[in-house]
């Protein structure tokens, strides 16, 4: 008898997989309604039923307690990760949020990229270099990323780290500034993609026009290569994530915004990726 009653709860453990929460209350009250004393057909200790009715409205109450309602989280992305770009791919599952190895990073950059339209190829040997120096130009930190791989989770402070000379989108917390990310806005113009619907966009020239600005005003406080930095970050994403518009490649402010805001890469992207 206490088999078979084991049984039947492992079963309806399986038919409550369900991922509204009502759905979940329901499934519990289908469980404590079936296995009443008038329900069964056999005699059930009071003291038994009760608990395995209080573990199973425990469960539905607290989904983390169930077997089959756990829900994977998303990996984390270290705030000390600066780089929109490669906080998305942590955040896709592509890279690890603290070690990858140079040949890995690579080949996680260089499949996203070819993921975008015209499939752009970015270049491999540059990837590997800026990897290998990504945490620091120290010999011993060079030498330690090309045996053990670039730390993702420690590229804040790091040669590339340009320390607020930048647009200034996201804090060292990793926090989005909403003002800085809305002040795209005043550098882009109306772009039309090939279907003919109009949204806001940067092209190469307005790209270059806002890394000017951003430029201009970290003066006092700027590197003469942080304007040269620049030129491997904006112009690189538009080459990545850009849109074929019918007056050329542009980026889609609205696609901007899920990359920071997010860590999401374009849906056409993803959708690439899971083929």
């Amino acid at each position: 008898m206490s088999s078979d009653l084991d049984d039947d709860f492992d079963n309806l453990d399986d038919s409550i997989e369900i991922d509204g929460a009502e759905c979940r209350f329901h499934g519990c009250r289908f469980v404590e309604n079936r296995f009443r004393p008038e329900n069964s057909p056999d005699p059930v200790s009071g003291m038994r039923l009760a608990r395995q009715q209080a573990e199973y409205a425990l469960a539905c109450r607290n989904p983390r307690r169930g077997r089959r309602m756990e829900t994977k989280s998303p990996p984390k992305v270290s705030p000390n990760n600066p780089c929109p770009f490669l906080r998305s791919l942590v955040a896709e599952g592509l890279l690890s949020d603290r070690t990858a190895t140079i040949g890995d990073a690579t080949r996680a950059i260089e499949q996203v990229a070819a993921t975008g339209q015209g499939s752009p190829e970015l270049p491999a040997l540059a990837i590997r270099l800026i990897a290998l120096l990504a945490n620091g130009l120290g010999p011993a930190t060079i030498l330690d990323n090309g045996l053990h791989g670039v730390k993702l989770n420690k590229l804040r402070n790091g040669p590339f780290d340009k320390k607020g000379a930048g647009s200034r989108i996201l804090d060292a917390k990793g926090k989005v500034n909403e003002e800085e990310l809305a002040r795209l806005k005043e550098f882009a113009s109306p772009k039309t993609k090939p279907n003919g619907v109009k949204e806001l966009g940067l092209d190469a020239e307005e790209l270059k026009v806002m890394m000017d600005a951003n430029y201009e005003r970290a003066a006092g406080h700027r590197r003469v290569i942080d304007r040269q930095l620049m030129n491997g970050e904006w112009p690189i994403l538009l080459e990545v994530m850009g849109i074929d518009g019918k007056d050329g490649r542009y980026l889609s402010l609205r696609e901007v915004g899920a990359l920071f805001r997010k860590r999401e890469l374009p849906a056409r992207m993803r959708r690439q990726l899971k083929r």
